[in-house]
């Protein structure tokens, strides 16, 4: 199988990150899918959310895919992590669920801080709560329309 290769250039853990997505490559492909140009105009703005250290998907790509879409606005997250939005960071929160909601961008070149650390003292995440204003304990926007 091809993935044994690379699983062997990994860690310990390549071997089972491979093979829990194997299934992937035989996935079903549907005659209708998009499947290029990713240059293409889209008829609403494109939000593209990119996290500086996501060990499955690289920052770079997410840059690609903001500068190939035409209609897009990338934000980006200096944190750790698969993904940002599950990291629940207020500020990648709040820009997503806006966005959801209204279809309203970030401002260019937006970067959310990373969630504090639990190594560093608590006087040191004085600066990422103060950014924080019009969201929940959970990092929901307070004052959304509709809500």
């Amino acid at each position: 199988m091809q993935n044994t290769g690379w699983a062997a250039k990994g860690s310990i853990f390549g071997p089972y990150w491979w093979w829990l997505n194997d299934p992937c490559a035989n996935w079903p492909l549907s005659p209708d899918r998009y499947a290029c140009p990713w240059t293409a105009r889209t008829s609403a703005p494109v939000l593209v959310v990119g996290n500086f250290s996501d060990p499955a998907t690289d920052y770079a790509g997410a840059q690609a895919a903001a500068k190939w879409l035409k209609n897009a606005r990338l934000l980006s997250y200096a944190g750790w992590g698969h993904c940002a939005f599950p990291r629940f960071n207020p500020c990648v929160v709040n820009y997503v669920v806006r966005y959801l909601f209204d279809g309203s961008l970030p401002p260019e070149g937006t970067v959310c801080p990373a969630n504090p650390s639990p190594f560093l003292p608590a006087s040191s995440t004085a600066s990422a709560t103060a950014r924080t204003t019009g969201l929940s304990a959970a990092g929901v926007p307070t004052d959304v329309p509709g809500m």
